[in-house]
């Protein structure tokens, strides 16, 4: 509500066009950082070891799901949950020959 007491949101009438433009509400941006990591170790001409490190979303910082955005829904405006999981890292080894 405007501090004159006018109605900032409100629900379309049915069949009309709603005046709030899009992307109006918008949630905060999304950071993920994933990295990888590889040594190739010659041991012969033709044979190698290849030594590999994968990390996903290595910061483990938390990335919230955008706000509800329907008026009539109680939690309007709200970001009520996270987007995205734990840090994962995977450690491998490879012959070749």
């Amino acid at each position: 509500m405007h501090a004159s007491g006018r109605l900032l949101l409100v629900n379309p009438t049915p069949g009309v066009a709603g005046s709030l433009a899009p992307r109006f509400l918008e949630g905060p941006g999304l950071f993920e950082l994933d990295l990888s990591l590889g040594k190739r170790i010659a041991i012969t001409e033709r044979k190698s070891l290849e030594l590999r490190a994968d990390a996903i979303a290595v910061t483990n910082s938390p990335n919230f799901a955008p706000p509800i955005t329907e008026i009539s829904n109680t939690s309007f405006g709200r970001i009520m949950n996270t987007i995205g999981g734990n840090r994962i890292v995977v450690v491998s080894a490879r012959f070749n020959f």
